[in-house]
């Protein structure tokens, strides 16, 4: 990555190992996040589980979501609602060569 604005980001991103964490893991994948804004005030976000794991799945919309930002570039949205719908209905297709065809 050599976006200028993201580096000047990661460039004020620090990380350490939080030993309360360490102590549940791996019963649970625990993660804070702490952001210090210009102003001094702190905003803390924390998790037990991260997103996908059993404890705390992502539903099919999010799936989608994702899939439409990573894909946008590459296909219309006419060809994304045809896959997402393949995808949706991926356990009664009796060939999967038809999701194929769409993504190529």
């Amino acid at each position: 990555m050599d976006d200028p604005e993201v580096l000047k980001v990661a460039d004020k991103i620090t990380w350490e190992l939080d030993p309360e964490a360490e102590k549940v893991y791996p019963k649970a994948y625990p993660a804070t996040v702490i952001a210090t804004l210009n102003d001094g005030r702190e905003v803390v976000s924390h998790v037990d589980y991260p997103r996908g794991d059993p404890e705390n799945p992502v539903t099919m919309e999010d799936i989608v979501k994702k899939f439409n930002l990573l894909i946008e570039k590459y296909f219309d949205q006419n060809k994304k609602e045809k896959i997402v719908k393949q995808i949706k209905q991926l356990e009664k297709i009796d060939n999967i060569g038809k999701i194929a065809d769409l993504i190529r």
